[in-house]
C-alpha cells in the first residue's frame, strides 16, 4: 500500500498529541500519589468515563480482527453485534456493587475487594493470576494488531515488531507520565476519533461499494457458503461466544475504571449510552470484512491483514478517499493504543500494589510503588512485543484465550457481591 507523506503526518501529529496529553496529566496529577496514578484520584466525570470505557472495550480486536473474522466465517460473524451488547449487560450488574463497596472502603485495586471479602490468600493468589495472564494476553493481542496494520500499511518495509515497538513506545511515555489521567483523557480523544471513523467508514462502504446488499450478491456468488443460515453448531457456537462476553467487565482494567468513577450516577449514566455503541462498533468492522471478502483471497492465516487490504483499495478510489482512509486508519491505531495503554496500566496496578505493596515490600513510601510500577510497564511491554511476533495465533483465537480465563475470577466476584455476610 503507498500510504503517502498526508498519513504519517496525520499520524506524527496525533502520537504527538498523545505524548503532550501525557506530558499534560503529568504537570495537573498529585505527585506521587498512588490514588491519582492508578484512578485519577477517583474523578472521572460522565464523558470523560464514557469515553475511556468505549475506547478500553472497542479495540484492535474490533478494527483488525473482526474484519478478519468475517473474512473467514462470513455473516456468522454478525454474532460479535449482539455479543458486544452482552459486554454492556454485565456492567450493568457489577458497576454499581464495585463503585459502591470500593468507595466505602477506599479500594485502590479490584483485588483488594477479593482480599476483604473472602480473607483468603490462596483465593486471591488464584483470582490474582487469573486476572494477570488475561491482561498480558490482552496487551499482546493489541501489540499484534499495532505491528499487523503498520507491517499491512507499508506491504512489510516495517515489520510487525517493529511497528508494535514504535506505537508501544508511545502509548508507554504518556501512561507513564500522567497515569490514569491521561490515559482517560487520551481515551477521549481516541474515543471520538474511533465512532467517527466507524460512521464515515459505513459512509463510505455504501458510496463506493453499493452498501451491503451489493456486497452480499458478490459474496453469494463467490462464497455461498458463507452466507448460509447458521446450522445447529453455528448457533450454538454464538450463544456460548455471547455467554462468554458476559464475562468481559471482569477484565481488571474494566475493574479500575469503575473504582475511578466520581460517582454511582456517573456510572450508570455512561453504561446506559455505552448500550448504544456496539451497533455502530459491530457494524462497521464487519463492514469491512464483507468488502474484503468480495474482493480479495487470502489465506486465513492472513485474513487479519484484510483491514489494510480494503484500506488500499478504498485508497485509489480518488483523492478525497486517501484522506477518508488516512482518517479511518488514525481510528484504527486509536482503538488499538486507547486499549494497550490500559492493559499496561492494570499489569503496573497489580504488580506494584497487589503484590509489591500488599505482600512483598509493606510499608514504602508512594513514589517507591510509583517506580515499581513504571518499570514493571516497561518490562511487561517488552515481553508483550516478542511474544506478539512468535506466537502465531490470530486475534479472535487471543480473545476468546483470554476470556475462558477471565469467567474463572466471575465467581469470586458475584458471590462476594450477592452474599449478605461482608466481612468489615
Amino acid at each position: 500500500m503507498d500510504i503517502g507523506v498526508g498519513l504519517w503526518v496525520i499520524l506524527g501529529c496525533y502520537l504527538l498529541l498523545l505524548i503532550g496529553i501525557g506530558i499534560f496529566g503529568h504537570l495537573v496529577s498529585e505527585k506521587n500519589s498512588l490514588g491519582d496514578h492508578y484512578l485519577a484520584s477517583s474523578g472521572l466525570t460522565g464523558l470523560t468515563l464514557f469515553m475511556t470505557l468505549f475506547a478500553s472495550n472497542f479495540s484492535g480486536y474490533n478494527m483488525i480482527g473482526i474484519p478478519g473474522d468475517t473474512y473467514r466465517i462470513g455473516y456468522t460473524s454478525l454474532m460479535w453485534i449482539p455479543g458486544l451488547v452482552c459486554i454492556c449487560l454485565g456492567f450493568l450488574f457489577l458497576s454499581s456493587s464495585l463503585y459502591r463497596i470500593g468507595f466505602i472502603k477506599n479500594y485502590l485495586t479490584p483485588l483488594e475487594f477479593i482480599k476483604d471479602r473472602y480473607q483468603s490468600n490462596i483465593l486471591l493468589l488464584l483470582v490474582g493470576i487469573n486476572s494477570l495472564i488475561p491482561m498480558l494476553i490482552y496487551i499482546t493481542a493489541q501489540c499484534k494488531a499495532m505491528g499487523d496494520i503498520m507491517e499491512g500499511l507499508t506491504s512489510g518495509v516495517i515489520s510487525g515488531f517493529w511497528g508494535s515497538v514504535g506505537l508501544g513506545v508511545v502509548m508507554l511515555l504518556y501512561e507513564i507520565l500522567g497515569g490514569m489521567r491521561s490515559i482517560a483523557i487520551t481515551d477521549v480523544v481516541q474515543g471520538s476519533i474511533l465512532l467517527l471513523g466507524m460512521v464515515i467508514l459505513l459512509v463510505s462502504s455504501v458510496v463506493e461499494y453499493g452498501g451491503l446488499w451489493y456486497i452480499s450478491q458478490q459474496i453469494r456468488d463467490k462464497s455461498p457458503q458463507l452466507t448460509q443460515v447458521p446450522d445447529l453448531r453455528d448457533s450454538v457456537s454464538w450463544l456460548s461466544f455471547n455467554f462468554q462476553l458476559l464475562f468481559n467487565p471482569f477484565y481488571y482494567h474494566i475493574l479500575q475504571r469503575f473504582l475511578a468513577s466520581k460517582s454511582e450516577h456517573t456510572i450508570k449514566r455512561s453504561v446506559v449510552i455505552l448500550s448504544f455503541t456496539p451497533y455502530i462498533a459491530g457494524i462497521a468492522p464487519i463492514t469491512i470484512g464483507l468488502i474484503g471478502l468480495s474482493l480479495f483471497d487470502v489465506s486465513d492465516q492472513e485474513s487479519d491483514q484484510i483491514f489494510s487490504l480494503v484500506m488500499s483499495d478504498l485508497m485509489s478510489k480518488g483523492d478525497i478517499y486517501y484522506w477518508i482512509v488516512c482518517f479511518i486508519i488514525s481510528s484504527a491505531v486509536a482503538a488499538i493504543m486507547s486499549t494497550g495503554d490500559s492493559g499496561l496500566m492494570a499489569v503496573s496496578s497489580m504488580v506494584s500494589l497487589d503484590l509489591v505493596k500488599s505482600h512483598l515490600l509493606k510499608n514504602r513510601s508512594d513514589r517507591f510503588y510509583l517506580v515499581i510500577g513504571k518499570i514493571s510497564s516497561f518490562v511487561v511491554l517488552l515481553i508483550c512485543v516478542i511474544l506478539a511476533n512468535v506466537v502465531k495465533l490470530n486475534l479472535k483465537n487471543l480473545l476468546g484465550l483470554q476470556l475462558s480465563l477471565t469467567m474463572q475470577v466471575a465467581p469470586a466476584y458475584i458471590l462476594g457481591f450477592l452474599c449478605k455476610l461482608y466481612i468489615n
